[in-house]
């Protein structure tokens, strides 16, 4: 298999990853930290301390997750520095990934729901945001490894 094949397939793994933490953290923290009166009154204006750390970990958990599993993936193909590279890559740029598939998802959903029915409306979401993520930190991702090509055989031709 092919290089540029075995990075966008760990990407892609690491996008599955990403957006099922996503949302089970979603579901968790709605079914557990919010009492069910609370629910359909509007939000508070101002967040509490603890809002902001789950909101921090909802951001910074997956991204790690499927960070790790970038790295896990990439060192068997790669040296070591080279995976740790691409993973850190995957995790910096994911978030921005997510927020645009949470949006984009949403667009495909209702389109799905549409042509489609309801029931494909949920399943069609997520795998709209799996793919917008894996495309979207696939590029970084391979342009981090391409750099890092590069300079590995610039500092090997210094060195003769």
């Amino acid at each position: 298999m092919r290089s540029t094949l075995r990075l966008l397939m760990a990407v892609s793994q690491g996008a599955l990853i990403l957006t099922t933490t996503c949302f089970l953290l979603t579901f968790i923290s709605f079914k557990t930290l919010l009492p069910p009166s609370s629910r359909l009154a509007p939000p508070p204006r101002e967040p509490s301390p603890a809002q902001a750390l789950i909101l921090v970990l909802f951001f910074v958990v997956p991204a790690g997750l499927g960070g790790w599993w970038v790295f896990r993936k990439l060192s068997r193909q790669y040296p070591r520095r080279e995976a740790r590279a691409a993973a850190l890559a995957f995790g910096v740029t994911s978030p921005v990934p997510l927020i645009a598939g949470m949006v984009l998802g949403e667009v495909v959903g209702v389109s799905a729901e549409r042509l489609l029915g309801s029931p494909v409306a949920l399943p069609a979401v997520f795998v709209a945001i799996v793919l917008i993520i894996a495309l979207m930190t696939f590029i970084p991702s391979a342009f981090t490894l391409w750099i890092m090509n590069r300079t590995k055989s610039i500092e090997h031709q210094e060195k003769s």
